[in-house]
């Protein structure tokens, strides 16, 4: 069973980031990380397996994107600059 996590984050500015058509719009989105379980002898650990972003597709409909948390970090830095 994947262990789903979610995190809010909010880009000030429009942003681009690649699995993504296009400049999106400032706002608030929703990333989530699916981590899939690695049963080891001496612990149970978790590897990421995927990184989405939610970003409205239509009007009232959402849609996952996968992305790159390293690409995510560096819109992110860009934004807050």
């Amino acid at each position: 069973m994947p262990r789903l996590t979610y995190k809010h984050v909010t880009f000030r500015r429009p942003f681009v980031l690649a699995g993504l058509d296009g400049s999106q719009p400032p706002g608030t989105y929703t990333i989530e990380t699916v981590e899939a379980l690695i049963d080891t002898v001496s612990a149970l650990v978790y590897r990421r397996t995927a990184t989405l972003i939610h970003v409205t597709s239509a009007p009232g409909m959402k849609q996952g994107f996968p992305i790159s948390p390293e690409d995510l970090e560096l819109a992110l830095a860009r934004d807050a600059i």
